[in-house]
């Protein structure tokens, strides 16, 4: 079972977003993270194709796609996964 394919810094960048409803941009979570914008862009891939996060509206105010995190799908996944490790599914 995949959850998220989670290593130390792509739950960083999570913990990130959730901590920015708002939503943030790579190279503002990158800055926050102390990390290469390059290296959270592929998280970043990694949790869309996953569906944890959706683009912002585009308001013109900030450089580059703004992500937001679904936590509402990411509860959902954390239901699955916790039902998947007790034997439940």
């Amino acid at each position: 079972m995949s959850v998220f394919q989670v290593n130390s810094l792509r739950a960083e960048v999570i913990r990130d977003l959730a901590l920015h409803p708002e939503g943030s941009t790579t190279v503002e979570s990158a800055a926050r993270l102390d990390v290469d914008y390059r290296q959270v862009y592929q998280h970043v891939q990694v949790l869309r194709r996953e569906g944890l996060l959706r683009l912002a509206e585009a308001d013109g105010s900030r450089r580059g796609p703004v992500y937001i995190l679904d936590e509402q799908v990411l509860q959902g996944r954390n239901r699955a996964f916790m039902q998947h490790l007790l034997g439940r599914d």
